[in-house]
């Protein structure tokens, strides 16, 4: 799996213990967004609020011809601590 991803953003798999890898180049700065799909939309804010902690900062009802969908923006300030 490693070696796939290498060769895919063009590392050399073959130059032995002292290559790069795929992961010393992926630095993340953060999350943009994830989208959830639910069943409940009330009762998923209300668990995200109130369990999770995240604030609700807006609704929206997107038409589109042939389908559409209600969502809720919800934010939340979330902490990734590094096992290292």
């Amino acid at each position: 799996m490693q070696d796939s991803i290498d060769s895919k953003i063009g590392l050399d798999a073959t130059s032995g213990d002292n290559r790069k890898t795929a992961s010393s180049f992926l630095k993340f700065l953060g999350i943009d967004h994830i989208a959830i799909a639910v069943l409940d939309l009330e009762a998923s804010i209300l668990f995200f609020q109130d369990v999770l902690g995240f604030e609700l900062k807006g609704r929206s009802h997107v038409k589109g011809r042939v389908t559409g969908m209600l969502y809720a923006n919800l934010e939340s300030q979330v902490c990734f601590v590094s096992g290292d």
